[in-house]
């Protein structure tokens, strides 16, 4: 069976695309079907730990992607947008670094793609 690619490429907060996007990944692992989830553009930032958004009125979603892994989604943090937004390593939650290759070839081997 191929995988599910799903991109969440917009910030955690000011929309409900980065929160639909992880409860679309669950809802699809959830029927046992291979799920991968990548954070690119700004939505690395929803790997971002210790995130406090009381303030605007949300709890934090790092604490969702942080748990990713007890859904069965694989999650993976593109490692060219976080040179470009230059965040370290050790400030994400845990999640595998893809490459703009590897990403390529997620894409070409997904059986579908959702994007958020």
């Amino acid at each position: 069976m191929k995988r599910v690619l799903i991109l969440a490429r917009r910030a955690p907060y000011g929309s409900i695309f980065s929160v639909e996007g992880f409860l679309a990944a669950m809802a699809i692992a959830s029927m046992d079907i291979p799920t991968d989830l990548v954070l690119l553009d700004e939505g690395i930032f929803c790997g971002l730990k210790g995130q406090n958004p009381v303030d605007i009125g949300h709890q934090p979603i790092d604490q969702a992607f942080g748990g990713a892994s007890e859904f069965n989604i694989n999650l993976f943090v593109h490692k060219e947008s976080l040179d470009r937004f230059k965040i370290d390593r050790e400030n994400l939650v845990s999640a595998e670094l893809v490459d703009n290759e590897k990403l390529i070839n997620m894409v070409k081997e997904a059986k579908a793609i959702i994007t958020f």
